[in-house]
């Protein structure tokens, strides 16, 4: 009974695939955030101005590791792609030529 219940009550499930992709959001989003801050001058309210330098090195740092991660992400899907592709082409004939 308490596994009928479980059942009911638990969270929908997120396919696997989309975790990796969690990990680009958020570098992306934090990259963002820091330079959006820089820009639109709102950093003078975070941290002192002696460390402009690192926030905004840190935002352009957290967005080009954002690009290198999708970059990644993306060459595995292709080659995912590529060898169930493949895999599906593979055809071995079983019965004799001559049975038709």
């Amino acid at each position: 009974m308490t596994s009928n219940f479980a059942k009911k009550n638990s969270p929908p499930k997120i396919p696997s695939f989309l975790f990796p992709w969690l990990d680009v959001l958020a570098l992306g989003s934090w990259g963002i955030l820091m330079i959006k801050y820089w820009l639109t001058s709102k950093l003078y309210l975070l941290i002192r101005p002696d460390f402009f330098w690192l926030v905004i090195s840190g935002g352009f740092g957290l967005l080009i590791l954002c690009f290198f991660k999708a970059v990644e992400l993306l060459s595995q899907l292709r080659k995912k792609n590529t060898q169930h592709s493949t895999k599906r082409s593979t055809f071995k004939r079983i019965s004799p030529w001559n049975w038709q």
